[in-house]
């Protein structure tokens, strides 16, 4: 399940690598093509962000302690 996370934030961190020096191509260059990419890695890079918060605030809900975020911060005695 926290691979799911992991691979959620290692593709919107890689997106938004891409994104950043497709843009900067852009500004330089007059004849760059990659404007699909462009328009499309915004919603990329929010779809891994949104899986990996998905998988800590289930790891947070359900007090799974293999995860050190939340062994550190949480306890069972804390509300909900």
């Amino acid at each position: 399940m926290y691979y799911l996370g992991y691979f959620g934030l290692i593709l919107a961190f890689f997106t938004a690598l891409a994104h950043a020096s497709l843009s900067l191509q852009r500004i330089l260059s007059t004849n760059c093509t990659q404007g699909k990419f462009l328009e499309r890695s915004h919603l990329i890079v929010l779809s891994g962000l949104l899986l990996a918060s998905a998988c800590l605030l289930h790891a947070l809900f359900w007090q799974d302690y293999s995860l050190q975020y939340v062994a550190n911060y949480t306890d069972k005695y804390l509300p909900l």
